[in-house]
């Protein structure tokens, strides 16, 4: 099957926008009309939640409360963007997708299971055909997060939150539509592991 939905995930500070615009250079210049969007923003309304989400607040965001309320920012990309997108023959790149929330608030956050198998079987309109993880430690990934500045509600999470994360997505590589790219190589090196990506994919 040809890949038409590519997602782009990993914990934070490995890289995902940066690799969105290599992905959309190289599509445009093999001549694709591509669409980059950000999940779980990309609307009015999705960019509302996400902000909302990642907010530092005085009380506790339980993890079922925070996955649904990102399932409902996805599912408004997902249907008002990526669809009519796909619909118009156009190559979607996503930095991040579902199985994000698979990652941080099931898997790490400890969300029940049963409501996010829910979420994922009624409320993801189109999911992906192929994934990129850029993967790499949770402490050189922390260090380049605290670089940025103040962190987010999210981002704020400990290493041992982290360590999940990294191992959540690593059970995900398993599948045979996943690729892993070492982000902790330069980011020359990245650039290169993912042309030639590319160029298999397409």
């Amino acid at each position: 099957m040809a890949v038409r939905y590519l997602s782009i995930v990993g914990s934070d500070g490995s890289g995902k926008n940066h690799a969105s615009l290599v992905v959309e250079a190289y599509l445009k210049s093999r001549g694709f009309d591509c669409l980059i969007v950000c999940e779980p923003g990309g609307t009015g309304l999705a960019d509302e939640l996400t902000a909302s989400l990642k907010k530092n607040r005085n009380e506790t965001v339980s993890a079922n409360a925070e996955l649904l309320l990102m399932s409902a920012a996805r599912y408004q990309l997902l249907s008002n963007v990526v669809a009519p997108a796909l619909l118009q023959n156009k190559i979607v790149i996503s930095d991040r997708c579902w199985v994000c929330s698979d990652v941080y608030q099931r898997f790490s956050g400890n969300a029940d299971p049963e409501l996010f198998g829910v979420i994922k079987d009624k409320m993801l309109p189109v999911k992906p055909d192929a994934y990129i993880l850029l993967d790499a430690d949770p402490v050189l990934l922390s260090a380049r997060v605290s670089g940025r500045g103040k962190k987010d509600r999210i981002e704020s999470n400990g290493l041992e939150f982290f360590k999940n994360v990294r191992e959540g997505y690593l059970l995900h590589a398993s599948s045979p539509n996943f690729h892993v790219i070492d982000a902790e190589q330069s980011l020359e090196k990245v650039e290169q592991d993912l042309i030639s990506l590319l160029e298999i994919l397409f």
